[in-house]
C-alpha cells in the first residue's frame, strides 16, 4: 500500500507550523465542548432540583478540569450538605 503526501505553496517547514496549530485549536473546542456539556447538565440538575428556598438550585455549578493534554474531567455539583438526600 502506497500513500503520497501533496501540498503545493507550502514549504515543510510550514505544513509543520500549521500541524502545531492544529493540535493547539483542537485543544481549545474540546475545552468549549467540555465547558458547553458542563453548562447543560448543569441546566438540566438545576430543572430537576426540588425548590422550597432556591438554595439547592441556585448552588449547583459545573467546573471542567484537565487531567491530561487532551483529557477533560466535567463535574456538576454543589456544596450544600443536605443534596445527597434529595431525590
Amino acid at each position: 500500500m502506497d500513500t503520497v503526501f501533496e501540498w503545493d505553496g507550502l514549504t515543510p517547514d510550514d505544513l509543520a507550523d500549521q500541524f502545531r496549530e492544529l493540535g493547539s485549536e483542537l485543544s481549545n473546542r474540546l475545552e468549549a465542548a467540555a465547558d458547553d456539556i458542563g453548562v447543560r447538565l448543569r441546566s438540566t440538575a438545576q430543572r430537576l432540583a426540588p425548590v422550597d428556598t432556591t438554595r439547592l438550585r441556585d448552588s449547583i455549578e459545573h467546573v471542567v478540569e484537565q487531567l491530561a493534554s487532551h483529557r477533560l474531567n466535567v463535574i456538576v455539583g454543589t456544596n450544600v450538605e443536605y443534596a445527597p438526600f434529595q431525590e
